[in-house]
């Protein structure tokens, strides 16, 4: 079984924790948000904790893993 049916198969089981409410539109967009992660080698929030700093004067440390 690939990845993407085993995450089919946890969203049909709880379909809520992962899409809100039964929808095609919010499968379709879940889905290509975890393909876009799961293909991408760069994280897409690298630099968050920099910009969290710099945009809201924090001084503590700031992970985003």
């Amino acid at each position: 079984m690939s990845d993407l049916e085993q995450l089919l198969e946890k969203i049909r089981e709880k379909p809520a924790m992962y899409i809100g409410f039964p929808s095609i539109i919010r499968l379709k967009a879940y889905i290509g948000g975890y393909r876009f992660a799961t293909q991408n080698e760069e994280p897409l929030l690298n630099d968050m904790g920099e910009w969290l700093k710099m945009t809201h004067t924090i001084e503590l440390p700031v992970t985003w893993d």
